[in-house]
């Protein structure tokens, strides 16, 4: 059976006085109840607890990977000021040890990076810490994303092409959604691709955009052990409130994972994506 809303513990950031209404938080229903209440409508949900058995929860930290896999490549992005950098020519990769990512962390510097790496290109002994999410088993496509995030890090409002069950394993992180009818309302930059608004609803200039008034916009902060879904081409921002490490399970069936493949594959000649 499904549940009302439940109350997060997590403390959200103050926002401008934007509509927002807190996104609707239940214990996990059954893959049916999913699909037929959340999936088909298109509705975000936060399933609260969902991963919390998971051994990535019980175990990750920065500590945990520091001490067991410090000697790890991987992929981080730029960030300036705590934000993710998007650059003219698209977004910028560097490639660094996992430890060495983990240390820098600890300084105070406006540069700064975010780790975002595939989870296949990442050690067995990492990847068997997580569990098949039971509401995209059998998809026709999929990504699995490995982020972490220092606290107080911003991804800016974006949208991405697949569904999205994102997974929060260890720290906190706060999510702003607004739905795709409300494109137009949030300034996207067509010139990257129609993935990246103008504005920021952390600290809306509403003389600049005003429409910003108009969107319907939801707000929430997952714990760890959350899990939160958001359909395709929903609108988000995130920030870490804590140092937060999650994963992201981008996927798609049928004819739709066809059409993400091509953008897919388009956004990583553009350089929107790697």
């Amino acid at each position: 059976m499904l549940h009302g809303p439940l109350t997060g513990s997590g403390d959200l950031k103050p926002l401008p006085p934007l509509p927002f209404e807190p996104l609707e938080r239940i214990e996990p229903p059954t893959a049916n109840e999913f699909i037929r209440t959340y999936f088909e409508p298109g509705r975000p949900v936060l399933l609260a607890g969902l991963a919390r058995g998971w051994p990535a929860c019980e175990k990750w930290s920065a500590a945990f990977f520091k001490e067991r896999h410090r000697d790890v490549h991987v992929r981080v992005m730029k960030t300036r000021e705590g934000r993710v950098r998007y650059e003219e020519k698209g977004l910028h990769y560097e490639h660094v040890l996992l430890g060495s990512f983990l240390d820098s962390l600890d300084k105070m510097s406006p540069e700064g990076h975010f780790l975002s790496t595939e989870i296949q290109n990442l050690p067995a002994g990492i990847r068997s810490d997580l569990m098949k999410l039971p509401y995209c088993a059998h998809p026709d496509w999929e990504k699995v994303k490995f982020w972490i995030s220092p606290p107080g890090n911003v991804a800016p409002l974006h949208r991405d092409s697949p569904h999205n069950l994102y997974v929060q394993l260890a720290g906190k992180k706060q999510f702003v959604l607004f739905p795709p009818s409300d494109t137009r309302n949030l300034y996207p930059d067509w010139s990257r691709f129609r993935i990246l608004s103008k504005a920021d609803p952390e600290a809306a200039d509403l003389d600049r955009f005003p429409r910003l008034m108009q969107a319907q916009g939801f707000r929430c902060v997952l714990e760890p052990g959350d899990v939160l879904f958001f359909p395709a081409w929903w609108w988000h921002q995130t920030r870490s409130l804590e140092l937060s490490i999650s994963v992201s399970n981008w996927w798609a069936n049928g004819s739709f994972a066809w059409l993400i493949r091509m953008i897919d594959t388009a956004k990583r000649f553009l350089g929107l994506s790697r």
